[in-house]
């Protein structure tokens, strides 16, 4: 599948004349063509021009914005970012809205390990199915940390991660890794609790009950 990123950077016009290129190439979705704050309106025209389905919602802060932008209809895929807004458990309720109301949710994600991990588990939760199956964003940039925080990365196979099934990722017990990446500055072990519920990516998994 492909996707294209505008990343907020047409105005309804410019964003109406680009839309028919895009219909041969049968894309995925068109995310954030449009500023995250453009009027509603806007969004419907938009939506109701293009062949391709839209995405968005990494820059909405706020239940009541994403209820807004879900109801409103115009974004087949839903995008909240687990650290920009909400973290699990707003993202959780968030994500219910989103299947409700038969939209596809994609967590928005790009940086390093902690955060892809956290999405990875709510996608595990809650992956959708058929034309609606949610699918994780990964930086395909080289990241060292992101590698050592997310060791997940390496079980790709055939478009899935396998994230195990221990009830806690103990950044502890990674501290040569972090030593050898800061110098000679060696980190304090620290405890992050991912989650109770741990699995493929590809497999429908019960909802996380963990706080942020």
């Amino acid at each position: 599948k492909l996707m294209v990123d505008a990343n907020q950077a047409w105005s309804l016009d410019e964003a109406l004349a680009f839309a028919p290129r895009l219909q041969p190439y049968r894309l995925a979705w068109l995310e954030e063509p449009l500023r995250a704050d453009s009027a509603t309106p806007d969004w419907h025209v938009l939506a109701q021009a293009s062949t391709t389905p839209l995405a968005g919602g990494e820059n909405l802060i706020g239940e009541p914005a994403f209820a807004s932008a879900i109801d409103a209809g115009a974004l087949a895929v839903v995008q909240p970012d687990v650290a920009k807004w909400g973290g699990i458990s707003g993202c959780r309720r968030v994500i219910e809205r989103i299947t409700r109301a038969g939209r596809c949710y994609c967590p928005h994600y790009l940086g390093a390990g902690v955060g892809l991990t956290a999405s990875a588990h709510l996608l595990a939760a809650y992956p959708g199915a058929g034309e609606r199956r949610g699918l994780l964003e990964i930086d395909g940039n080289r990241n060292p940390l992101r590698t050592l925080l997310a060791p997940m990365l390496a079980t790709l196979r055939d478009g899935g991660i396998e994230l195990g099934r221990a009830h806690r990722a103990v950044l502890g017990t990674r501290r040569d890794g972090f030593a050898a990446l800061a110098g000679s500055r060696e980190p304090e072990p620290a405890d992050v609790a991912l989650g109770q519920h741990h699995g493929g990516v590809e497999n429908e998994l019960p909802p996380l009950e963990v706080d942020p």
